[in-house]
């Protein structure tokens, strides 16, 4: 129920049985439950309450922690290519891709290698 509730949401007791189709008690053991694994975070709310005898009442409200949360997407950084076809921005394992006649390594710098036509590399010093 958590899961698709915006954070920061009360989940009152009182309206378990006709929002979820449970028992208030069951609602309050569960949130419980989430609140002692830490994958819930709870914060105090007060309330004007005129007729109370403290003159408030306390609500309180439920978010996911961390670990519940859906990630934001990550940006990637832009590769372009330059003027002589050549990509410019950062090389990962992931953007980078061998001249033909070329291999890459993770040990060796890319300018560094030669492939044969037996298709094993050797280094260049």
């Amino acid at each position: 129920m958590i899961l698709r509730e915006r954070d920061w949401s009360a989940f009152p007791a009182e309206r378990a049985p006709q929002w979820y189709g449970w028992s208030a008690d069951t609602h309050e053991r569960g949130l419980k439950g989430l609140l002692e694994l830490g994958l819930v975070e709870r914060r105090q709310e007060f309330r004007k309450a005129p007729l109370a005898p403290s003159g408030f009442t306390i609500a309180y409200q439920y978010q996911r922690t961390a670990v519940l949360r859906a990630r934001k997407r990550r940006k990637h950084a832009s590769v372009g290519l330059d003027g002589a076809g050549e990509p410019t921005g950062p090389r990962t394992s992931e953007t980078a891709t061998a001249r033909p006649g070329e291999a890459t390594s993770p040990a060796l710098p890319r300018e560094n290698i030669r492939v044969s036509t037996t298709a094993t590399a050797t280094a260049t010093e």
